[in-house]
């Protein structure tokens, strides 16, 4: 008896763990060198958030550590197994030369609240 208890236990236990639907945001990768940049110059580059969760990804908020990064995302709400583009524009303009290391930081309901993109620039005449 205590064996068949025990194992409808792990069975109920193993099925609750499976149907758990939770969103899970996925990035390429989390950190950029973008080198050398002259200042008046602007850079973009697109970024794909992915969900490869089994629950629909709610992007809450996006915000930069600079105001030299501009971040927009063309969905906030990402299907499961499906993506959504991250526009990221640099712009030197308006800042003094020099090294910066900044940050981009997403707010969702992922498994993991917040997801932190690290981005560095070294602005030049």
């Amino acid at each position: 008896m205590n064996i068949s208890f025990t194992l409808v236990i792990l069975i109920f236990i193993g099925c609750t763990w499976q149907n758990k639907k939770s969103p899970i945001l996925t990035l390429d990768k989390t950190s950029y060198d973008y080198g050398r940049i002259k200042q008046q110059d602007t850079l973009s580059n697109t970024i794909v958030v992915r969900n490869t969760g089994n629950d629909t990804l709610k992007i809450f908020k996006i915000s930069a550590t600079c105001h030299c990064l501009t971040p927009t995302i063309d969905k906030y709400e990402i299907a499961p197994l499906d993506s959504a583009l991250l526009r990221v524009s640099i712009v030197s303009k308006n800042y003094t030369k020099g090294l910066y290391s900044e940050k981009i930081i997403l707010e969702s309901n992922s498994h993991e609240l917040l997801t932190i993109l690290n981005f560095k620039v070294n602005f030049t005449d």
